[in-house]
């Protein structure tokens, strides 16, 4: 039987939305496409008061983080433990002043 496909929507604050699209299409190395309606380009500021955003990655998060680095990212915080045998995250700060992370199983 075929797995059903689950499609994940997220919407974030970027002043060029573009440069977002790319940065997240390439560092994810997912497609992604931009959506229609629900959203208008004024609603909300990039920045840190916002929430962040954990995608899942690869177990080694060097390699997620260093493609983040190359596309624009800052690293705020490097791979660390979420807690015994839970998950390892790390957190950057995207090309729009966004936060956002990524997890890999503990």
């Amino acid at each position: 039987m075929p797995q059903p496909r689950v499609d994940q929507e997220f919407q974030l604050p970027a002043m060029d939305p573009s440069r977002a699209m790319r940065f997240y299409s390439v560092t994810l190395t997912v497609p992604l496409k931009q959506g229609f309606g629900g959203g208008r380009e004024d609603e909300g500021v990039p920045g840190s008061n916002g929430i962040t955003l954990y995608f899942g990655s690869h177990p080694d998060l060097a390699v997620p983080l260093q493609a983040f680095d190359d596309g624009g990212a800052k690293v705020l915080a490097p791979s660390a433990p979420a807690g015994p045998g839970v998950c390892f995250f790390a957190v950057f700060e995207d090309p729009e002043g966004n936060y956002a992370g990524v997890v890999s199983p503990g």
